[in-house]
């Protein structure tokens, strides 16, 4: 009889079962243990970097926005976002507003995160979500 464990698993094997896996499912099972989250960490980071960078944009993590653009989150990536999920500024966004990471940061007034943006070359300063929205940079102002 053989006694096998979670850390007998080749990481080939753990791979392929992160590949299988839904984005929720993925990340409750980095969470379970140490080896599933050293072997499939970069692969969820690399499958939703934008999504990562467009949180950590809007809650003012520092930390998870760096990661995210370490695995080439576009800086200039959009989201439909609802007026219940952003909620700030309620003045200017519409039912179905689109934010870019710069957007969010500046209108939740993270003022290091606008300038981490700010900062990277690749970055359209004067994008708009929606035409008749303002630029980032007016709503930081």
């Amino acid at each position: 009889m053989f006694d096998v464990t979670i850390s007998d698993i080749p990481p080939e094997l753990i791979f392929q079962i992160g590949q299988l896996l839904a984005l929720s499912d993925l990340n409750a099972l980095v969470q379970t243990n140490r080896r599933f989250y050293q072997n499939l960490d970069s692969s969820l980071w690399q499958q939703n970097a934008n999504l990562a960078l467009l949180w950590a944009a809007e809650n003012g993590n520092m930390k998870s926005a760096r990661k995210a653009l370490k695995f080439d989150a576009n800086i200039n990536t959009e989201h439909a976002f609802t007026r219940k999920e952003l909620a700030r500024p309620q003045k200017i966004l519409k039912k179905n507003t689109r934010a870019t990471p710069l957007f969010l940061a500046a209108a939740a007034g993270h003022v290091e995160m606008v300038k981490l943006f700010v900062g990277i070359d690749a970055i359209d300063v004067n994008r708009r979500g929606n035409s008749d929205h303002p630029t980032a940079l007016i709503i930081a102002t």
